[in-house]
């Protein structure tokens, strides 16, 4: 029912293993480094500013109707 002392210290005992220190450090698994990930979204952020901020309204629409 209830995890006495003498029930869950034995699961202290069960350590895994330590990694040794004379593993290669680990290096970077991204395949685009973070950097250059940022530099695209910054690049992709700009060109949007640009596209929406040049946009003109419809107005053409309004010229069309003569009748």
């Amino acid at each position: 029912m209830y995890d006495t002392p003498s029930t869950y210290s034995n699961s202290y005992l069960k350590s895994t293993p330590m990694k040794s220190d004379k593993e290669a450090p680990k290096t970077s698994s991204r395949l685009i480094p973070l950097w250059v990930q940022f530099v695209f979204f910054l690049a992709v952020a700009a060109f949007l500013y640009l596209v929406f901020s040049n946009m003109e309204t419809n107005e053409s629409l309004k010229g069309i109707d003569n009748s």
